[in-house]
């Protein structure tokens, strides 16, 4: 889902019917050779770096890939399963933009194919930030190319903009969103005989076939008027029952310096991975009452790279793990894809407890958003590291709630769906975030406590904003450390003691030293 009021939420301020502003040619994306190359099991001194990952296991299932995990039960209509898109390989995206009756493509700019072309697929040339596919290419360390088709505009019969705009709640949106990709796909198969939708599926085991499918609508995005609208129908969202489907506004492509944004269909596509939303989705109307991870992140405020958790999940990178007193050097994680992982007894896999440390720098999939944007909606401007508590365990639920957490002799393969345990929304005390239930927080460096603050928005610097909302110095330093003298509140979910402290032993603008301590 994608929450409102975010700077990059574009207007229809200066679109004519019939012409544009700054009209421009669409230019394609070049990738380069895909990257197939295995991980690799690297040994240091006091430390490893991860190769594959290991497998996850109830009594009667074993669960080895984020694809097991969130497609488990898929197809069962007892459940809430789920399909997401292979986050590896090449590929593909069917984008079907879609207008109405009383909302036509004649109200946009001759060339709005061509903006949605290049938002999706283009080069960097027509684009304020990266297009759809350039960003997943650079963000996957060249594992995912992402390629596809726009259509021509596809005009719904069974809705109008009218409707739409009275539709709000997540149960009658999903069922539209479910409709309009079926009136979508029939349209597209007669439409496009000679290109049929089986050149833009990819297999499920168990399960058949699949598309992939992105429809832009024509109309804006109500969310920018106001937070009270982001549970209507005209807004940004992502469904994965029957299958990945996104849906937001053309209005979003739109900047009025005659370059397009791709920020929200960024997002949304994370969500078409399987991507989860970092922010508190039950959060108050202006989503400042739990940001768990600051909103510094692609998957919180649709900003900057995708962080460190997310790529470990989708296959794009492995950790350093530390097994005693240690030295690592991270490169910037953004270009590298370099990680430390703390943890007292790691399972091998991405579905545990652990700390997670990042390098962070204000360039190449984080320039743009740490400095175009306003003070509180940009990313960090200084490179430092960022500390992650993550809470990624498996659980097993029946079909209403979580029953626990997953274990070797609970069978699970007929009486539960397996999935990830946590999410990042949580209970709002007067002051505090309840953090038990969290799977992803970013530490607060400048409070020095595992609490998490009320209205809390990641920077690098502290200051309370006119609105009420509270920066906080989230970065670590050179000099800066965990265990010694700060966070001595830091406990791990499940109970287990954190045997290591760390410290910041020298940090510039190409790398950081992290000397870790075995207690």
């Amino acid at each position: 889902m994608k929450k409102s009021g975010l700077a990059c939420l574009a207007l229809f301020v200066g679109l004519v019917a019939g012409c544009s502003l700054f009209p421009f040619s669409y230019e394609a994306y070049a990738y380069s050779v895909l990257n197939t190359a295995d991980f690799e099991r690297e040994e240091g001194v006091g430390c490893f770096k991860a190769g594959s990952f290991s497998p996850v296991s109830s009594a009667d299932e074993s669960f080895a890939s984020y694809s097991d995990v969130y497609r488990d039960k898929v197809g069962d209509a007892n459940y809430s399963w789920r399909i997401n898109l292979p986050s590896t390989g090449e590929q593909k995206l069917l984008v079907i933009p879609v207008d109405f009756s009383d909302y036509p493509s004649s109200n946009l700019p001759d060339d709005s194919l061509d903006m949605v072309r290049e938002s999706f697929f283009g080069s960097e040339k027509n684009n304020q930030y990266f297009s759809v596919a350039s960003f997943f290419d650079k963000a996957s360390y060249g594992r995912l190319h992402l390629q596809g088709k726009v259509t021509s505009w596809f005009t719904s019969s069974g809705y109008t903009y009218a409707s739409l705009k009275n539709l709000s709640g997540s149960s009658g949106n999903t069922v539209a969103l479910k409709s309009l990709r079926a009136e979508a796909l029939q349209w597209y198969a007669s439409a496009y005989p000679d290109d049929p939708l089986s050149n833009y599926s990819f297999p499920i085991d168990g399960y058949g076939k699949a598309v992939a499918v992105y429809l832009v609508y024509s109309m804006p995005n109500l969310s920018s008027e106001s937070s009270g609208h982001r549970d209507s129908m005209l807004w940004a969202f992502t469904i994965n029952n029957p299958a990945p489907t996104a849906w937001s506004s053309f209005g979003l492509t739109y900047l009025s310096d005659g370059k397009v944004d791709s920020h929200t269909f960024i997002h949304e596509t994370g969500h078409i991975m399987g991507l989860k939303d970092y922010y508190d989705v039950n959060g108050g109307s202006d989503f400042g009452a739990c940001a768990p991870t600051g909103r510094m992140d692609m998957m919180d405020y649709s900003i900057g790279d995708e962080t460190g958790y997310s790529k470990l999940i989708l296959d794009w990178t492995r950790p350093y793990v530390a097994t005693s007193s240690c030295e690592v050097t991270l490169r910037p994680f953004s270009s590298s894809g370099d990680l430390l992982l703390l943890s007292p007894s790691w399972n091998g896999s991405p579905f545990d407890e652990y700390l997670l440390l990042e390098f962070y720098v204000p360039s190449y999939l984080n320039y743009v958003d740490a400095t175009l944007r306003n003070n509180g909606e940009r990313l960090f401007q200084k490179p430092g590291v960022k500390v992650y508590h993550v809470d990624s365990r498996l659980g097993y639920f029946d079909k209403v709630s979580l029953k626990g957490y997953l274990q070797d002799d609970i069978a699970t393969a007929s009486s539960y769906k397996v999935d990830v345990a946590n999410d990042n929304s949580a209970l709002v005390s007067e002051d505090y975030v309840d953090t038990s239930n969290l799977l992803y927080q970013l530490l607060d460096k400048s409070s020095g406590s595992a609490k998490l603050i009320k209205d809390y928005v990641a920077s690098d610097h502290t200051e309370t904003l006119s609105d009420g909302s509270n920066l906080r110095d989230s970065l670590f330093y050179e000099g800066d450390g965990f265990g010694e003298d700060s966070f001595l509140d830091f406990s791990f979910h499940d109970g287990a003691a954190f045997p290591f402290t760390f410290r910041i032993s020298a940090l510039t603008s190409t790398f950081a030293k992290i000397a870790v301590t075995m207690e």
